[in-house]
């Protein structure tokens, strides 16, 4: 996807007073591809030429001032976040572009972070004190989202801010924004920095901002879970509970998961028998359809072969009946996660809240073990990392194969029945099959 973030600088209004909104006035565009996020018309014109257009003409200067402040929140905080969050208020304040316009009229545009990519979230609205709307090109009442790849976002946004700082007078301005995108710059280029940014942002906090509660945070919350756990776990709390919800999700990986050598040794010679064959490159998706469908051969199932309940899935995955798997209580409140695993010298152990889509949760968790490394802890989560990603497509794909979903698809009937009839069939979610049909067999829909 091609992110358009086009600025044409333009001699401001008259009445416009402020020195820093003056001199940067513009015709701003935000676009995906062809979804143009400022694509706007007036609520009401008595003239008839007055039509619509597909950028807004405004000071910019709010928008460099939210996306420098918010830089690393904004890029790297996942959008999932927001409902485990008891006062989201916060949460949307940086990520909204319209929570902060000095009134200037912006479309409701969000920034969250995707790993690897970035997600932008726009929404239709209007604002009558401009008498102007924004219906997001389709004029869809629904959310619309897009993926875009986090080089290209960030590439665009810092030429954004550069250009903005060229423009202001010299000032307190002028020199907050220029301090702001050299710490950016120096972020993205020290790689100790960088990950202690990202670990920020990923927290929805400031990395440069003043005390010790964020280090002290982001330290011992690695020293309890290791790096790349927490990292996982940064991206479903905040920085006031973080280390305690790490602390909680080890004790209750201790003291509830039930170890079995018997169920280590048959998921880790699984684990080495697909370790040569699996793919070092690609999308995360790509990686967990590809890894899902090797299992399955592995095993000797056929791609319509369904595995529709959890005893069917633990004795696959590892040759024992469904009580291999504990449950833990609020365990997606209390840490973030929705499933985990945790690997000691006396086994393996999984667990999961036993209320959430028990087979996909499993899978998901499994497929962690799968991927990562040496380490003593696996988890599923909700949030879109790239780990995230790959275990959810792996669930996806090792539960309801799109080759099998194509063997059971029927032309005579509408894909709304098709993704029922096949998901009860499966044994699965319609929202899996729904997903697995638009990211891999979108001709089926035609």
């Amino acid at each position: 996807m091609q992110f358009d973030f086009t600025c044409e600088w333009q001699d401001s209004p008259t009445e416009v007073r402020l020195p820093a909104h003056r001199s940067t006035w513009a015709d701003l565009k935000i676009a995906v591809d062809d979804r143009v996020f400022t694509s706007n018309e007036p609520l009401v014109s008595d003239d008839e030429d007055a039509g619509s257009r597909d950028f807004i003409a405004v000071s910019v200067f709010p928008l460099a001032e939210f996306i420098a402040a918010n830089w690393w929140p904004l890029l790297h905080e996942p959008q999932e976040k927001e409902g485990l969050l008891l006062d989201a208020s916060a949460f949307k304040q940086r990520h909204w572009i319209n929570k902060h316009t000095d009134g200037f009229a912006y479309p409701t545009l969000g920034f969250f972070g995707a790993d690897t990519s970035v997600r932008i979230v726009a929404r239709p609205s209007h604002i009558e004190s401009a008498n102007i709307e924004f219906p997001v090109s389709s004029g869809s009442a629904n959310v619309h989202w897009n993926g875009v790849e986090r080089n290209d976002v960030e590439s665009a946004l810092l030429c954004f801010l550069v250009a903005t700082a060229e423009r202001l007078p010299a000032n307190d301005d002028k020199t907050w924004l220029q301090d702001l995108i050299a710490r950016i710059n120096h972020a993205r280029t020290d790689q100790d920095e960088a990950i202690y940014c990202r670990c920020a942002g990923l927290l929805g906090a400031d990395p440069f901002e003043p005390g010790d509660e964020l280090y002290t945070a982001i330290t011992r919350t690695i020293a309890v879970l290791g790096q790349d756990v927490a990292m996982e776990i940064f991206a479903t709390a905040e920085v006031a509970n973080v280390a305690s919800r790490a602390q909680w999700l080890q004790d209750q990986t201790r003291s509830v998961i039930r170890k079995s050598r018997e169920v280590a040794a048959h998921a880790g010679e699984l684990k080495r028998r697909l370790q040569a064959s699996r793919p070092q490159a690609g999308k995360p998706w790509e990686r967990g359809y590809a890894v899902a469908q090797q299992l399955r051969d592995l095993l000797g199932m056929a791609p319509d072969r369904p595995m529709s309940t959890v005893d069917a899935v633990t004795r696959t995955l590892f040759d024992a009946p469904a009580t291999v798997v504990s449950s833990i209580k609020h365990l997606e409140s209390n840490s973030g996660a929705r499933g985990v695993a945790c690997e000691s010298r006396a086994g393996l152990g999984i667990a999961m809240q036993s209320s959430r889509m028990p087979q996909f949760q499993l899978a998901a968790t499994f497929a962690d073990f799968l991927f990562s490394g040496d380490g003593g802890l696996f988890l599923s989560t909700g949030a879109s990392t790239d780990r995230q990603k790959t275990n959810r497509a792996f669930a996806a794909e090792f539960l309801a194969p799109i080759e099998g979903i194509k063997d059971r698809w029927s032309a005579k009937k509408m894909p709304n029945t098709n993704f029922d009839d096949i998901a009860s069939q499966f044994g699965v979610s319609p929202y899996i099959v729904r997903y697995q049909v638009q990211n891999q067999a979108e001709h089926l829909l035609a």
